[in-house]
C-alpha cells in the first residue's frame, strides 16, 4: 500500500490531474485510488443535516465539524483505503473564507490522521490563478460571492505553507506539483527515484524560435529526469493589475519551492539576455546546497554570472551528455 497525501484549494485541477495519472497507471497496470475527503465527510454530515454541501459546510459551528471531519477521517483510515494500491487522498488542509482564512477543523485531528496514514510524501496540486478563477466562476453556488482574484491568490499560497509545515511535522517530502505538468511526474515520483531538475531559463524572452528550442530541451530533459517547469503554471502576474507587488512575490516563493524539491537547477540562454529573475534563481539554488549547470551561448561572460554554476556548458547537448551521466550513476547507487 502507497499513500499519497493531496492537497490544493477550490478549482485548482486536482480532479484532471488524478484522471490522466489514473490513466497511465491503468496502462503501467498499477492500481491507483482516488479519495475525495470532501466527499466522505459530507456524506457523514447528510446522516443528520440533508441540507449540508461543500459550499455551506463552514456555516456550521467548529464543534459539529470537528465530529463530522474526524468520522471521515477514521472511515478512510478503515474503510476507503485499498492494500496493494496507490492511494490518494485528496484534501483541503486550509480554507479562505469571507476574505480571511478559515479554520475548518482542529488541527490535531488533522495531524493525528496524516500520523495514521502515513503518506510516503505530501503535494500540492497548483494551477495558475486565471484558469482557478474561470473554474471557481462556473460554479453555480459562488454567484454572488465568488473568490475574487487576490483571495484566490491568498488561499492558494496560504494552502501551500500549511501543507509543507504538515510534511515537515511529520518528516515527509513535500512537492509543489503544477496541475499542467505531466502524470508521469507523480508516477516517477512514487515508483522511480529519478533525478529531479528544476528548469530555469528567462521565461520572458521565450517566445517564437527561442521557445521553440527550449521545450525541445525539456524534451530531452523529461527522458532522464522529473522536470520541474515554471512555465507549466500559467503566468498569473497579468490577471493582477491593482497587485503586482503580491503576484510578483507570489510568483518567487513558488519557484524557490520548485528549486527546494530539485537535485540540480539546469539554467539555459538560449541567447545572452537579461534576466535578473533566472540570476537570483541560480544564486538562491547555489546558496541553499544545489547542484547548477548553467548553459551559455557565449565564450564571453561575467564572473557574477558564471559564479553560482557548478559547471558552464556551451550548448543544451553538452549539458545533456553530463546529465545522463549524473542520472546513470544516481540509478546505480538505487
Amino acid at each position: 500500500m502507497i499513500n499519497i497525501l493531496s492537497a490544493g484549494i477550490a478549482g485548482c485541477g486536482e480532479k484532471e490531474y488524478f484522471e490522466k495519472f489514473s490513466k497511465l497507471c491503468q496502462k503501467k497496470r498499477k492500481k491507483v485510488n482516488v479519495i475525495n475527503t470532501t466527499d466522505v465527510i459530507l456524506k457523514v454530515a447528510r446522516k443528520t443535516n440533508p441540507e449540508i454541501n461543500k459550499y455551506n459546510v463552514l456555516n456550521f459551528p467548529k464543534s459539529t465539524r470537528n465530529i463530522w471531519y474526524q468520522t471521515a477521517l477514521d472511515q478512510i483510515l478503515n474503510e476507503k483505503l485499498i492494500k496493494n494500491a496507490v492511494n490518494i487522498v485528496n484534501i483541503h488542509i486550509t480554507y479562505w473564507w469571507k476574505e480571511g482564512p478559515e479554520e475548518v477543523v482542529n488541527a490535531r485531528i488533522l495531524n493525528s490522521f496524516f500520523e495514521k496514514l502515513d503518506p510516503v510524501f505530501f503535494i500540492h496540486i497548483v494551477d495558475g490563478i486565471g484558469l482557478i478563477k474561470e473554474r471557481v466562476d462556473k460554479v453555480a453556488e459562488n454567484v454572488g460571492r465568488a473568490l475574487n482574484v487576490e483571495s484566490i491568490l491568498r488561499w492558494r499560497d496560504l494552502e501551500s505553507y500549511v501543507t509543507e509545515l504538515f510534511a515537515q511535522i511529520n518528516r515527509k517530502d513535500y512537492y509543489l506539483i503544477a496541475r499542467a505538468q505531466s502524470p508521469n511526474t507523480l508516477f516517477d515520483l512514487i515508483f522511480d527515484n529519478k533525478l529531479k531538475i528544476y528548469f530555469s531559463f528567462p521565461i520572458t524572452f521565450a517566445e517564437g524560435k527561442t521557445k521553440k528550442k527550449i521545450e525541445k530541451f525539456v524534451k530531452e530533459l523529461d527522458k532522464i529526469a522529473i522536470v520541474f517547469d515554471p512555465f507549466k503554471v500559467e503566468k498569473f502576474e497579468t490577471f493582477i493589475t491593482k497587485m503586482k507587488k503580491l503576484g510578483v512575490d507570489a510568483i518567487v516563493k513558488r519557484d524557490y519551492q520548485l528549486i527546494d524539491q530539485s537535485d540540480i537547477v539546469v539554467t539555459y540562454f538560449p541567447k545572452i539576455a537579461p534576466s535578473s529573475g533566472t540570476i537570483t534563481e541560480m544564486n538562491y539554488a547555489n546558496s541553499s546546497g544545489k547542484i547548477v549547470y548553467l548553459i551559455w551561448p557565449n565564450k564571453k561572460y561575467s564572473p557574477w554570472t558564471v559564479h553560482p554554476a557548478r559547471k558552464v556548458f556551451a550548448s543544451p547537448a553538452e549539458c545533456l551528455k553530463e546529465l545522463q551521466k549524473v542520472a546513470h550513476q544516481r540509478k546505480k547507487r538505487n
